[in-house]
């Protein structure tokens, strides 16, 4: 479960990081990623609500992106579950 959360984690930062770095604009960024969600949820993944996709520092669209949890995550929640042949 752990290498699981793991590899999730890595596909969606690694994904959303790539597809960020190509637009020059920050609200098309941000469809990008709802897209990016979408279609990953479509074929089969998990991504838990308590999670949010951001600018780090949100007052600064310069600033990389990051996975915050907007809510406490439970011991043994999942996080996210992405399968392997996405």
């Amino acid at each position: 479960m752990i290498m699981s959360l793991v590899r999730g984690f890595i596909l969606l930062t690694t994904a959303t990081s790539a597809a960020a770095a190509v637009m020059a604009n920050d609200d098309t960024q941000d469809v990008l990623i709802t897209d990016l969600i979408n279609w990953l949820s479509a074929n089969g993944s998990f991504i838990n609500d308590k999670l949010q996709i951001r600018h780090i520092n949100p007052d600064d669209p310069t600033s990389p992106r990051g996975v915050f949890a907007l809510k406490p995550l439970e011991a043994g929640e999942t996080v996210c579950n992405i399968p392997w042949d996405l």
